[in-house]
């Protein structure tokens, strides 16, 4: 598709930290077959003096895509949101009061924005625009209703705001759990959840991670105990988690518990440890 003089369009960053965002630029000239001279609406030139102009090449333009009147979204629509001086993809991750959460999955940051600072996401593709407002399912000419109706915010299996545990699947660390938050439902079996005993590997702030609904489970509830008695089922908090083990003595006021999945066994205080309860079939079984 080829672009003339005065033509509204969008421009591609390829600039680190703004790969994925589209800033909105009227053609100047086009100086070559494939690359033009564009004149940014919302962008300047370093000393303020006047809007950036810059060259770009076809594979960086697209035209503005169509306005679509919105009134509102729903859980997991696919969205642009204005931010930055640049419209950026993400997708409806939660509401409060007429604010929608937008997560960025390039950069794994969620930000909370006014419904007139998002549209619908659409995709340039073969010349012609396509919707993608993932968060409805699709109708063909076959279908006279919904055999699913749309997920909406009341629709996940966990909430934002939610305590939970995760299962680890590392090595080393099997069995055990690790307590976090539910930060936001990405797609329909998977959460992003923070964590509240791990660390980015940098140590600046609490560990987000990507995580299945499988690998969730709800925060146990507590049951005051006093003491364990020999062979008992416990779990023992160590290394910032929870791992499964079994009472085989006791040491004063501390119990030797042995984890079986590893061969060990290690002392604790009785606040370091608490009944063994297993999450089946959506309820909690303990021993």
């Amino acid at each position: 598709m080829g672009f003339r003089r005065g033509d509204l369009v969008e421009v591609a960053s390829k600039e680190d930290g703004f790969l994925g965002s589209y800033y909105e630029a009227i053609v100047v000239c086009q100086p070559l077959k494939k690359d033009f001279i564009v004149q940014y609406k919302t962008l300047w030139k370093d000393d303020l003096s006047g809007p950036l102009t810059e060259f770009v090449t076809l594979p960086e333009l697209r035209p503005v895509p169509p306005e679509i009147p919105v009134s509102e979204f729903n859980f997991n629509d696919k969205v642009d949101a204005f931010d930055n001086d640049g419209w950026w993809v993400g997708k409806i991750t939660g509401k409060i009061g007429t604010k929608y959460f937008v997560f960025f999955e390039s950069s794994e940051d969620e930000c909370g924005y006014g419904v007139s600072d998002l549209r619908i996401h659409h995709d340039w593709i073969d010349g012609k625009w396509q919707q993608s407002k993932i968060g409805f399912p699709k109708v063909t000419k076959s279908t006279t209703a919904f055999k699913k109706k749309p997920q909406t915010f009341e629709d996940m299996g966990f909430r934002r705001g939610d305590l939970v545990e995760i299962a680890s699947k590392e090595d080393g660390f099997l069995g055990s759990y690790y307590e976090a938050i539910v930060m936001y439902q990405l797609f329909e079996k998977d959460y992003i959840v923070q964590y509240k005993t791990l660390l980015k590997d940098d140590l600046s702030a609490p560990l987000k991670e990507l995580v299945s609904l499988s690998d969730i489970r709800p925060a146990p509830p507590q049951i005051p105990v006093n003491g364990f008695n020999l062979h008992d089922r416990v779990d023992a908090f160590d290394n910032d988690g929870w791992w499964d083990g079994i009472i085989t003595g006791k040491i004063g006021t501390n119990y030797l518990v042995y984890f079986g999945i590893y061969g060990v066994e290690c002392v604790y205080d009785v606040s370091d440890l608490r009944i063994h309860q297993d999450w089946i079939g959506g309820k909690w079984v303990s021993y």
